[in-house]
Formats: structure tokens, C-alpha cells, sequence
């Protein structure tokens, strides 16, 4: 992300907040047993929609610039 010009700061924030999550389903007024997630973006987290947009921004400016993908492959 530090790419795109967002703060370098930021991107150990999110990895701590999507580390070790864990997650249990609600049914009929009962609680499922606690669970590991496996997919990284949570479902109703607020920052789901933004983490998608910045996702959008890579894939469309890798699309739109076909040098842009030789340099993304070095950076990566």
C-alpha cells in the first residue's frame, strides 16, 4: 500500500486487526462454537468496502498501463 502512497504506518494497523481472527455463527438464538477465519476481509467489518476500493485501484491501473505490470511484479 505504501505503493499507492498511503502511509507505511497503516498497513501493520490492518494485519494486526485481520490477524487471528475468530468468528462464530448466531442461530436461532444460540452461539456456534468459535472458529478461525480464513478469508482475510471480514464480512460487515466498515473497512471491507475501502480495503475493496484500493484493491480496484491496483487491478485498474495494472489494466490500464501495461508497463505499470513489469514494475508491480518488481515491487511485489
Amino acid at each position: 500500500m505504501g505503493h499507492l502512497g498511503y502511509d507505511d504506518k497503516i498497513v501493520p494497523i490492518l494485519e494486526a486487526l485481520y490477524e487471528s481472527t475468530m468468528s462464530a455463527v448466531r442461530v436461532d438464538g444460540g452461539l456456534s462454537e468459535w472458529f478461525s477465519t480464513v478469508v482475510k476481509v471480514l464480512l460487515g467489518c466498515v473497512l471491507s468496502p475501502l480495503l475493496f476500493n484500493i484493491l480496484l485501484e491496483v487491478v485498474m491501473m495494472l489494466a490500464l498501463h501495461d508497463d505499470l505490470l513489469v514494475f508491480w511484479s518488481v515491487v511485489r
